[in-house]
């Protein structure tokens, strides 16, 4: 999980070109936190001590999530000159994008009438589909790029979410509705994502809405790690200062 967040946030620092990171979550269950989440007050440490949880700080704001295998994260790694500027210099211009692009996504792999019986939406900072979320996001804005991040719940163990407390601030939809009565698994509202289907189904109609809207190419890992290694030689000594990090608890 911190190699993967390290990589985006080298991406934010160190180059200059537009990407769109997908990922899963690690095979044992993690926890990722926002970087100015405080875990004494967001984690059950005694549970979280016990299961010798990885607690990751990544490198922008939002909230906290228990992730695993069955976790789908897509991050928008830009420049800010991808978007308008009223857009990319403004959170929540860009969160209200995000849920634009990602509502044409949804429609391309949700039926009409599932689509009607219970909509899609952006809640406050959360992608629910009513009132039950699917998909958390954090940010981070500079002068010169942005990266919105989405931790989409394609399933989950509900054992998991007793690593989690019920925290101080929250949406107001959510109320005090604990994790079970507040999320729900993307992989029932979409079609084909029953059964032993993958998340591959929401990432092709993801990958389909942005080729849609931008010119779009496919990157190597590899050939992206040695940008990143070239760009490393020549960057800044705050360019090379990450801030994500693992917590200790």
């Amino acid at each position: 999980m911190l190699h993967q967040l390290v990589f985006e946030e080298r991406l934010f620092r160190l180059t200059n070109d537009n990407w769109c990171v997908f990922g899963h979550g690690p095979r044992e269950p993690a926890v990722v936190m926002g970087i100015s989440g405080k875990p004494e007050k967001l984690l059950n440490i005694a549970r979280c001590r016990d299961a010798e949880l990885q607690v990751v700080k990544r490198f922008s704001g939002g909230g906290t999530v228990v992730v695993d295998d069955s976790t789908l994260f897509v991050s928008w790694v830009c420049h800010k000159d991808l978007l308008p500027h009223t857009i990319s210099n403004s959170p929540p211009a860009l969160m209200q994008w995000s849920a634009d692009f990602y509502a044409d996504a949804l429609a391309r792999c949700r039926s009409p009438q599932a689509a009607a019986a219970l909509p899609f939406g952006l809640q406050e900072h959360d992608y629910c589909f009513g009132t039950l979320k699917f998909g958390g996001n954090a940010q981070c804005i500079t002068r010169e790029r942005w990266v919105h991040h989405t931790s989409f719940l394609w399933d989950f163990d509900d054992q998991n979410m007793e690593f989690l407390t019920l925290p101080e601030k929250r949406p107001d939809y959510r109320a005090d509705r604990d994790h079970r009565d507040f999320l729900c698994r993307l992989k029932d509202h979409v079609e084909g994502g029953a059964g032993d289907a993958d998340s591959s189904v929401f990432v092709d109609a993801v990958v389909g809405t942005a080729a849609q809207s931008f010119e779009c190419v496919w990157a190597d890992f590899d050939a992206a790690e040695k940008q990143l290694e070239a760009a490393s030689e020549n960057a800044t000594s705050s360019q090379l200062r990450l801030s994500t990090r693992d917590v200790q608890l």
